[in-house]
């Protein structure tokens, strides 16, 4: 799988956050609002211009998300959506409900994996 970053904050840091964490060397390129739309997620053209740039259909795209508004501007924008779970944070009926919903990262790498969802491969 490739994994890349779309965020409301600055690329500079999100890279230090990234960093901090020792998860950075897992992500192939991180991508702000601020780089191209200029517009908050979860507005659907932040998603929509991220797969622009990627040159791939927003179909062919999961976003991974703790945050459940972020899942739902993602699949009005035609992603597949996948919410982790954290405390007070339970997904909203509202919209499009994330294919995936876990308590964990490994969860759902599992679930993405059995889903036979199209990946590039490094």
């Amino acid at each position: 799988m490739t994994l890349i970053t779309l965020s409301n904050n600055p690329t500079a840091g999100v890279d230090q956050q990234l960093t901090h964490a020792g998860i950075r060397e897992h992500f192939s390129a991180l991508y702000s609002i601020d780089d191209h739309v200029h517009r908050y997620k979860p507005a659907r053209e932040s998603y929509i211009a991220l797969a622009a740039t990627l040159g791939v259909a927003p179909s062919d795209l999961w976003l991974v998300s703790c945050h459940a508004f972020d899942t739902l501007g993602a699949a009005a924008a035609g992603y597949r959506t996948a919410l982790v779970l954290r405390p007070e944070n339970a997904p909203i009926s509202l919209g499009k409900a994330p294919d995936i919903v876990a308590n964990d990262l490994t969860t759902i790498a599992g679930r993405l994996i059995a889903s036979n969802a199209p990946f590039s491969r490094k």
